[in-house]
């Protein structure tokens, strides 16, 4: 039974939805059936499949398709996005961006070691299992993951979240590519702000200069209580 929409992206809408014979509620994400939508439905079902189970990555419980729409059936994560997390709470404690960083990176290393590149990891895809900044991390959305010995790599998802290196023509994503967007949210758990757009009105051109150059402003007032170590 299909129930209140949960959020909507670029490819589809997520509903809550509940099991007729047993009750269980999940989260179902509902894709119109276009040429554009079905590679990438096709690659998040077998990426998320090859994965199978890990406490860091929202388990995928079924798939199937209509006429006019794919279905995926996902584990209900009910405390939200880590960026609505951050709008909330402002930006968060050293030993707290420390716990959230290291499941990311974990599963991360899972996905790694599996042969995968998620290439769109950014605080909307990491969900938690509870309110505030003190749940369980999930990784979500794999419609642009990708095999790290794939010959056709695709460039990668957000490109806020890019690596520099992928600005160049025949880069393409890997390893590099997730530990960089860690990276990016790590800097924003702390600072509550993007280090290649502050103030998060920088057109594609600036921002684009900016993350080439690397160069992220240290000497804003939100770093002034974060130590050494958090900076290096």
């Amino acid at each position: 039974i299909m129930g209140e929409e949960l959020g909507a992206g670029a490819f589809g809408t997520v509903f809550k939805a509940t099991h007729k014979k047993t009750g269980k509620v999940y989260a179902v994400k509902v894709m119109r059936r276009r040429r554009s939508t079905e590679e990438i439905v096709r690659r998040e079902v077998a990426m998320l499949q090859r994965v199978g189970l890990h406490i860091g990555v929202a388990e995928l419980v079924d798939h199937f398709e209509s006429d006019d729409n794919f279905y995926l059936v996902m584990e209900l994560v009910t405390g939200g996005e880590l960026f609505d997390a951050l709008i909330d709470n402002g930006a968060f404690s050293e030993q707290q961006a420390a716990d959230v960083i290291r499941q990311v990176a974990d599963a991360a290393a899972f996905l790694h070691a599996q042969g995968l590149c998620h290439a769109d990891i950014k605080p909307e895809n990491l969900l938690l299992t509870e309110r505030g900044p003190g749940g369980l991390i999930k990784l979500v959305d794999f419609g642009l993951a990708t095999e790290l010995r794939s010959p056709k790599r695709s460039k990668p998802g957000t490109w806020a979240y890019w690596p520099p290196e992928a600005f160049g023509d025949g880069s393409s994503c890997g390893k590099p590519t997730d530990m960089w967007a860690i990276g990016v949210v790590l800097f924003i758990l702390l600072s509550g702000y993007h280090p290649f757009d502050p103030s998060g009105k920088a057109d594609d051109a600036a921002l684009q200069s900016c993350i080439l150059k690397g160069e992220p402003d240290w000497d804003d007032p939100a770093w002034a209580h974060d130590s050494p170590e958090a900076k290096a």
